[in-house]
């Protein structure tokens, strides 16, 4: 689905994909970097889960789109 929707930005032109990733979840974050994501840095206290505010990883992947 991840594949898809890098393919379906690129084909509309779409410059930027982020995304804010748990560190823990090594899994999601290669599958990311696979597809052309970089990490850009860990945001501090971004997201909640279970009731507690956790540090997320910020992915980003700019198109490679010529003229992008």
């Amino acid at each position: 689905m991840l594949a898809a929707l890098v393919a379906e930005s690129e084909t509309h032109g779409i410059r930027t994909l982020q995304a804010g990733i748990f560190p823990e979840n090594r899994v999601s974050l290669r599958l990311h970097e696979r597809l052309g994501f970089r990490r850009v840095g860990r945001r501090e206290r971004i997201g909640q889960r279970d009731g507690r505010w956790r540090d997320t990883m910020l992915m980003e992947r700019c198109g490679e789109a010529v003229g992008l």
